[in-house]
Parts: structure tokens; C-alpha cells; sequence
């Protein structure tokens, strides 16, 4: 429960945030699950992660409540770059960071 709750807020002062290495992201969903993937790799780094969790299913838990809320399938908001950024600047993230960084924003 803590580690969902580190992740949500995290996730949560993005808005719209974004994406994963050299990929494409043809929609919302797709920014989500690199944004998700990322973000849950850094929290298993820190120990953040439930027990038997994995960074997959942690990552699955992300991108379901974001796509709950918003239309996935729509295309993202900012460029695959901008996406990219984003991801970048997630991975550079220390264990103590409160939010996503600012390259993540309005870009999902």
C-alpha cells in the first residue's frame, strides 16, 4: 500500500506526462506504460515495491487508474522527443524525489 501510494503521487503531480527510450507512442497508453515501467523500475531500486510485487504488475496498476481517468486512446500529448525526455529525467530521479520532473509535464 505505501509503495502504491509513493508511486500514485508520484504519477499524480505529472497530469500529463510521458514515454520510453527510442520507442513510438502512438497513444496515451503507450506514454503511460513506459512512464509506468520507468517510474516502478526506480521504486523497486529504492525498495519501494510490495512484497512479491513485480515491476510489470506494479506498472499495469499504474497505467489502469491513469486510463481509467482519461482516454488512452487518444495520442499523446507532447512528441515521441518530449516523451523520451521525460523518461530520461524519471530515470534520474533519487529515492527522496516528492514528484515526476518538470519534462514530464502536459506531454501524456
Amino acid at each position: 500500500m505505501d509503495r502504491l501510494l509513493i508511486v500514485c503521487s508520484l504519477v499524480g503531480l505529472i497530469g500529463a506526462s510521458a514515454g520510453c527510450g527510442e520507442d513510438s507512442y502512438d497513444t496515451r497508453r503507450d506514454a503511460w506504460n513506459a512512464v509506468g515501467r520507468r517510474v516502478c523500475a526506480g521504486a523497486e531500486s529504492c525498495g519501494a515495491l510490495g512484497l512479491g510485487e513485480t515491476v510489470g504488475t506494479c506498472a499495469e496498476e499504474l497505467v489502469a487508474d491513469r486510463c481509467q481517468r482519461n482516454d488512452c486512446n487518444a495520442p499523446p500529448l507532447g512528441t515521441d522527443d518530449a516523451i523520451n525526455a521525460c523518461l530520461d529525467a524519471i530515470s534520474r530521479l533519487s529515492c527522496s524525489a516528492p514528484s515526476l520532473p518538470a519534462e514530464c509535464t502536459g506531454v501524456i
